[in-house]
């Protein structure tokens, strides 16, 4: 009976002890929740910031979308209602109207020249044989003729010369702006004198200009008495 008490004592310690040791084992740690999907982030206010930068890019692109049309019609509505560049204006190589008012069919090449109620449309060709005409009528003017060269234009009736010229007859020589003007014996120019200047007049043919006439002089034809003088009134 000593022995057994002693035993149970010893039995019963170590059956709470080893409840304890139980429960110690078998407590597990605390779980942290985990989420099955990650947390989104507010995104409203940038949504909000795109979206409104897309609208306005997509304003912007439209405005100018239609501005472009806009002009497309302008042009179209231009277009039908100009006139038709006609044969006439071809062959004559110009025709007048505002930079506005440009026919339908007008060649490319041809361009504008603002000159007021004369403003016109004008080949560069014809600008080239305007400036041949006036060339030539000048020239003309003091007895030469004008000359146009191969290698300047290519034309049915160029000399293959280096340089286009007013050519002047027997008696005179060239001089740029006056023309044909009569020179002596010893191809020295002969010139306006005095008193020639004050009469206002001098006797010569058109052939017979003299250096330094005024520009605003004119050739008046009269036979043996042909003048060159200023005009009426000057």
């Amino acid at each position: 009976m000593k022995h057994i008490i002693p035993i149970l004592i010893v039995l019963v310690f170590l059956a709470g002890c080893g409840g304890s040791v139980n429960q110690v084992g078998n407590i597990s740690k605390p779980r942290i929740p985990i989420a099955k999907t990650k947390p989104k982030l507010p995104q409203l206010n940038l949504k909000a910031d795109l979206l409104g930068s897309a609208h306005i890019k997509d304003e912007g692109k439209k405005t100018k979308e239609e501005v472009d049309i806009g002009g497309l019609v302008d042009r179209i509505d231009r277009n039908l209602a100009s006139k038709n560049v006609t044969l006439e204006d071809i062959d004559r190589g110009w025709y007048y109207g505002s930079e506005e008012e440009r026919k339908w069919g007008t060649p490319q090449s041809w361009i504008w020249v603002n000159e007021g109620v004369k403003s016109h449309w004008i080949s560069t060709d014809a600008i080239q044989s305007t400036r041949d005409m006036k060339n030539d009528e000048f020239c003309r003017g003091t007895g030469g003729y004008y000359v146009i060269s191969c290698i300047e234009r290519e034309l049915p009736h160029c000399e293959y010369i280096p340089k286009s010229k007013c050519r002047c007859s027997s008696g005179t020589d060239y001089v740029d702006e006056q023309g044909c003007i009569l020179i002596d014996g010893g191809h020295e120019f002969i010139s306006i004198n005095s008193d020639e200047l004050k009469q206002g007049w001098y006797f010569g043919q058109s052939a017979e200009k003299k250096l330094n006439t005024p520009s605003s002089w004119i050739w008046v034809d009269g036979g043996k008495k042909s003048r060159w003088r200023q005009p009426a009134g000057g």
